[in-house]
């Protein structure tokens, strides 16, 4: 019985936020902060160079309307470290942010390992993120991701779903993002390859307001 009566709830709560969603977004005039095109993002991050790489104009097709970027970055001691950013200035029309969840299966990499973690960040609060242990055959490779968005990080998407609208119907802003960090595990341990996205993170977390406004 209870729980009957939670998910009644749970239903007509989400029914009524959707209605006032709706409402809100019919009635006012989205705010789209200024920011900076994500190509103008720092080749350089610490002792890290980078190089760009292309992104398929069918994965375009799929992400849809926004500013995108996909970088290695490299320090000739270490394995790289490839950065995406997908950053959506408006997600009223349509064009979401898309889970990596879904992406890294259909690119032949299975999650073997789901964690959620807290980096802390010396500069501003700290990055909430996924920490992923994916496999494709004997490769491995370590993956940190999260959603941000108007100076918050999150790691559940449907927590970022749920900060989307209340923000439209709270600041009339639907914009949002999320940052991917990929290396690979070769001959060093989850934990080092752990270190060492931890510590890009960290880096680039000052660069990233310039492109996603707070």
């Amino acid at each position: 019985m209870n729980t009957r009566i939670w998910t009644r709830t749970a239903v007509a709560s989400v029914v009524l936020l959707a209605t006032a969603t709706l409402l809100g977004m019919r009635s006012t005039r989205e705010t789209i902060p200024p920011s900076a095109p994500l190509s103008a993002f720092p080749a350089e991050v610490g002792t890290w160079t980078s190089q760009d790489l292309t992104i398929e104009p069918e994965v375009k097709k799929i992400l849809g309307d926004g500013d995108f970027i996909s970088r290695l970055y490299s320090d000739g001691q270490q394995a790289p470290v490839q950065m995406f950013i997908a950053y959506y200035k408006s997600q009223r029309a349509g064009d979401a942010i898309h889970s990596p969840r879904n992406c890294l299966p259909g690119s032949g990499w299975d999650p073997v390992d789901f964690q959620t973690i807290t980096i802390p960040v010396k500069s501003g609060a700290p990055i909430v993120a996924n920490r992923v242990v994916v496999a494709n055959g004997s490769r491995k490779q370590l993956v940190l991701y999260w959603y941000q968005s108007h100076g918050r990080s999150v790691a559940s998407e449907y927590l970022a779903r749920y900060y989307m609208v209340a923000d439209s119907i709270r600041l009339h802003r639907t914009d949002g993002s999320m940052i991917r960090l990929v290396s690979p595990v070769v001959i060093e341990t989850e934990e080092r390859a752990q270190q060492r996205l931890e510590k890009f993170a960290e880096q680039i977390a000052g660069d990233l307001p310039r492109f996603i406004p707070n």
